[in-house]
């Protein structure tokens, strides 16, 4: 094993740039220090450390851009060709901790995720005609079983693009993985739950394989660590990260197959099937009433669409 070198607390994030052979690795020390991984030594390797006004949570990179979360909802976009400044200093569009960030691979953006189960997808153009497309949206929710009209609000702690399709997978402390078209703005699937909490998200290289991590996130507290069993399960993955058309019948079809458990899907599954089966359904009964009085004016408007 090769020890690249140390920092002075906690290492809270490791991302790596393939394109570049760098390594990019944030503590709870305020620093942000980059490596080359082709190196066999500490003193060889290290390529700077930087200095950061807040404890670093998580990094991600693509191309030369180099995305930092810190602590205060803070996040740093770099270019790590020139690591003296910031290219853009930004206040995270989340309420809540930062958890996860994951970089889109076409270079356009990044998404970040919180504690408070939401997701936000931010582009880095900073031009208002693109910082309008950007959003956020909730998730890893679930009814409470003791409270009426209250969820269960889980963390989110990790985020993966995938490499072929742009769309992204999230992880929660739910122990469900969701499959997103950020495009779309469409939850294309979610797994069932894992034993453990989800804590780490990664695709292979060519999106046929999903590693995820799963182990106690401390959501509850020291106690729930003690019966904790942290493990990795590679799983297959096929049709459900494939980026989703916007026809209706792909939204009546994603409708049907997800649980029916929040009130936004009820209403639009009864917008989409209830309304037409009604209005079908008295159509018919004003015919009937029309022939049986024999009411020739109301036959003819009914006719006449036809």
């Amino acid at each position: 094993m090769n020890v690249l070198g140390t920092h002075e607390a906690t290492v809270s994030s490791v991302s790596f740039n393939k394109e570049m052979n760098m390594l990019a690795t944030g503590s709870w020390d305020k620093t942000l220090r980059l490596w080359d991984s082709r190196g066999t030594s500490a003193k060889g390797t290290s390529a700077g450390s930087f200095e950061q006004t807040e404890r670093v949570y998580r990094t991600d990179m693509v191309g030369t851009k180099l995305v930092v979360g810190l602590a205060g909802r803070l996040v740093h976009i770099y270019d790590v060709r020139k690591m003296d400044t910031p290219l853009q200093i930004r206040e995270s569009s989340l309420k809540y901790m930062t958890r996860a960030i994951a970089c889109m691979l076409d270079g356009q953006g990044y998404a970040c995720a919180s504690i408070e189960g939401r997701v936000s997808v931010e582009y880095f153009d900073p031009s208002p005609e693109v910082q309008s497309k950007r959003y956020a949206f909730k998730c890893h929710r679930r009814p409470s079983p003791t409270e009426k009209d209250v969820d269960q609000v889980w963390s989110v702690n990790s985020l993966a693009f995938h490499p072929t399709y742009g769309t992204f997978a999230s992880g929660g402390s739910d122990g469900t993985v969701c499959f997103w078209d950020h495009t779309a703005k469409k939850r294309l699937r979610q797994t069932p739950r894992y034993r453990e909490a989800v804590s780490a998200l990664a695709f292979n290289s060519t999106g046929n394989k999903l590693a995820v991590g799963i182990g106690y996130m401390w959501d509850e507290g020291e106690e729930g660590g003690k019966r904790s069993r942290p493990g990795v399960v590679v799983r297959d993955v096929g049709n459900e990260v494939k980026v989703c058309c916007t026809c209706l019948s792909c939204d009546l079809l994603g409708l049907m197959s997800r649980r029916r458990n929040h009130k936004h899907e009820l209403f639009y599954y009864s917008l989409f099937y209830t309304f037409p089966i009604f209005g079908v359904s008295l159509i018919i009964i004003v015919w009937a009433i029309c022939v049986l009085s024999e009411n020739q004016f109301l036959l003819r408007a009914l006719r006449w669409p036809w």
